[in-house]
């Protein structure tokens, strides 16, 4: 038997094999990692950024949306407004941590509107649940609902 079958051996028969039962991710799961999509991973982060509990990082998030329309990379955000219908940052943030998803939706909303604002010739594709979270109760926040009229 070689050196690497008995540290095998040993690593199976041990506590690291039910640490991953013990830790707060619990055991595996699909998931937990995101897809090779390096759209969906600029995405997923700018979104995970959109309702963090700090402002700052919000702010940030907001204005690296106006720089991805100056870089005319419309996919990620065609992807990052498709995660408005989200609830949670997915494989981008701990489970245990708070994911603020009502301030991702109204700094999505914000950075869109700034983007329109911005450069007016730029295609529009508006989506309904973007636009519908105020109205069937998704966003309670007045902001929500002003920022869609």
């Amino acid at each position: 038997m070689s050196a690497v079958q008995r540290k095998r051996r040993r690593a199976k028969r041990g506590e690291a094999a039910s640490l991953a039962n013990n830790v707060t991710d619990g055991p595996w799961r699909a998931g937990l990692y995101p897809d090779a999509d390096i759209i969906e991973i600029a995405s997923g982060l700018i979104w995970r950024q959109l309702g963090s509990p700090y402002a700052e990082d919000r702010w940030r998030a907001a204005h690296s949306i106006r720089s991805l329309t100056r870089f005319n990379r419309w996919d990620v955000i065609d992807r990052l407004v498709d995660h408005a219908a989200f609830t949670t940052a997915g494989p981008f943030q701990a489970s245990e941590l708070g994911f603020y998803y009502l301030h991702a939706r109204v700094w999505l909303l914000i950075a869109l509107a700034r983007v329109a604002l911005d450069d007016v010739t730029e295609r529009a594709d508006p989506r309904p649940h973007v636009f519908n979270h105020g109205e069937d109760g998704g966003c309670p926040l007045e902001v929500c609902r002003q920022r869609m009229m």
